[in-house]
């Protein structure tokens, strides 16, 4: 496959893309590098209310109407999202229509609707977008865990079981907020396509350097907490009491880091398939869960990993982890690392090939982790040097006595 290639404008713009010879399909996102961080005390989910702004209404089109019929006049789709990092539109379409859905993306980004109308009507769709969510639970423990390893919950307001406090959100609030983060230095853009035989990648080029020029959103000043063990029991909010919900969570690495690839393999032997240690351990011998889940979340200057399960057998679950977690850790031994290394690269393989959708967004998604772009290639390489050694390092980030607790 060729390799992606990459580029600053000198507005800041930075644009990644790979020809991919063939492809009847184009992949853009548009990533800025913004998200929950970036957001003061004051402005709690405002990300998530301007992604759905963004998606609203534009100049050249106004209505969610006039977006939906010039996407499906041109076999496109198009959907949004928000992280603790990012805000990023996600564009698909057939190649020769490729300037259009990109003319579409670039009116969302720089020339949104914004009135008291529209954010009142947002609002109560993203109220409803939570609620309506059958794992909105999980979104909020996970919040919870993350509020733990940052100061002040300065990060995260998890609305969960309430609803978002955006009540008194205005016009000028908003606008003030986009005009912190949509700047030309936060914006990356992924293009992923049959570049090279069109005019794609021009296009791209001549709309982002139209952009003002702007200075970087500012740096969050958050930084991880100690990691001192914190249990945060929120039994009298959940709204099913026969299903207790149980997350471990440490502080980790960053994204950057060097023993980032020896975590994902660390993380796959805790949680991934029928061979994961968490689902033998906590499912098939002990019978204590149909299901777990296990995230490892990568950000760029930190990161954290945590695991858990619902039960009905809570107190029970707590002691067998507590007990037995770093034992279970140690257990990776040299022909555990070979067989985790070849089942890590295969999966990596497979959602590098079976979708070009997972292209695009692999690479804006390094990109805006780590400003540089992350082949397969250079992936495998880095999961094949991992070393005994670099496991065990991983292995003290992940002490049980370290672990951020949360029970609901």
């Amino acid at each position: 496959m060729i390799p992606p290639k990459t580029e600053r404008l000198s507005n800041g713009v930075q644009i990644v893309s790979q020809d991919i010879p063939g492809s009847g399909i184009l992949n853009v996102d548009i990533f800025i590098k913004s998200g929950w961080r970036k957001e003061d005390d004051d402005e709690k989910e405002y990300t998530h209310l301007l992604e759905h702004l963004l998606m609203s209404g534009s100049k050249k089109y106004p209505t969610e109407h006039d977006m939906a019929e010039t996407l499906e006049n041109i076999g496109a789709k198009l959907n949004a999202h928000t992280s603790i990092e990012y805000l990023c539109l996600r564009g698909e379409v057939l190649k020769e229509n490729g300037k259009r859905l990109i003319d579409l993306m670039f009116d969302k980004i720089t020339n949104p609707i914004i009135n008291q109308e529209k954010i009142n009507k947002e609002i109560k769709v993203l109220q409803e977008e939570y609620h309506s969510q059958p794992n909105n639970k999980n979104k909020w423990l996970e919040k919870h865990l993350i509020n733990q390893v940052f100061p002040g919950g300065s990060l995260i307001t998890p609305p969960y079981p309430t609803s978002y406090p955006l009540d008194k959100v205005t016009v000028t609030k908003i606008v003030n907020y986009y005009n912190k983060i949509v700047r030309p230095n936060s914006i990356k853009i992924v293009a992923v396509g049959e570049i090279e035989k069109s005019t794609i990648l021009k296009a791209i080029k001549q709309i982002a350097s139209k952009l003002d020029k702007g200075t970087d959103p500012l740096a969050t000043t958050s930084k991880p907490k100690s990691n001192q063990p914190t249990i945060l029991d929120l039994n009298n909010n959940k709204p099913d009491n026969s299903i207790n919900n149980i997350r471990f969570s440490f502080v980790t690495i960053g994204a950057g880091n060097k023993l980032s690839p020896a975590l994902e393999l660390v993380s796959s032997y805790l949680s991934d398939g029928y061979q994961a240690k968490l689902f033998q351990e906590l499912r098939l011998k002990n019978n204590l869960a149909y299901s777990y889940l296990s995230k490892n979340i990568k950000l760029s200057d930190t990161g954290i990993y945590y695991f858990g399960l619902a039960t009905r057998y809570m107190s029970e679950a707590e002691k067998i982890i507590k007990e037995n977690f770093n034992t279970w850790l140690d257990e990776i031994n040299e022909s555990e690392l070979i067989r985790l290394k070849q089942k890590v690269i295969n999966q990596a393989k497979y959602n590098f090939y079976s979708s070009q959708k997972n292209i695009s967004f692999g690479y804006g998604y390094d990109f805006i982790l780590g400003n540089k772009i992350q082949t397969l290639d250079n992936y495998i390489e880095k999961i094949n040097k991992v070393t005994i050694k670099d496991i065990k390092s991983v292995n003290n980030l992940l002490d049980i006595k370290k672990a951020f607790i949360l029970m609901a």
